[in-house]
């Protein structure tokens, strides 16, 4: 097993290796996160159902996946690689949106047994700075990521 991690994690395709570890980190965390059923959100908001911890590792997951696609089709495609010093910065983003993810998702799940306690139906708004925070480093992360694409075409021709 630490073979093929090494044998991921070197070369031109290191980083598809480390958004493929992200991307897996991700799914996991959103697949074993608790769900309430009987809870319910506030019916008016729907930014409640959107802005949601559990929607914000779906993202990460999908754009994890979709940058680890990309890089590795980069690498066997072309004879230069895209430029690293802007694939760091770009991982480094969806890294803290996944840590902002966990976090608000222990936070959240804390804030639900606290209010089951309390009565039967429970009405739970999430108003949380940190989810729409893990979703601007997604899309700052996923626009660096076009930012090294973009560089990448220009030089190439």
């Amino acid at each position: 097993m630490a073979r093929y991690i090494r044998m991921a994690l070197n070369g031109k395709r290191a980083s598809a290796g480390l958004f493929s570890v992200l991307a897996v980190l991700a799914l996991s965390f959103t697949m074993f996160s608790p769900t309430y059923p009987m809870v319910l959100s506030d019916p008016a908001a729907i930014t409640t159902l959107l802005l949601s911890p559990r929607y914000l590792l779906f993202t990460i997951t999908l754009a994890s996946t979709l940058s680890a696609l990309a890089y590795c089709v980069l690498a066997s495609w072309q004879s230069r690689s895209l430029n690293r010093s802007l694939i760091l910065p770009h991982f480094v983003l969806l890294a803290i949106a996944l840590f902002i993810g966990v976090e608000a998702l222990t936070n959240w799940a804390s804030a639900v047994s606290y209010a089951r306690q309390a009565g039967s139906t429970v009405y739970v708004v999430w108003h949380s700075p940190l989810v729409p925070l893990g979703f601007t480093s997604v899309a700052l992360g996923c626009g660096i990521f076009l930012v090294n694409f973009g560089m990448t075409a220009i030089k190439h021709l």
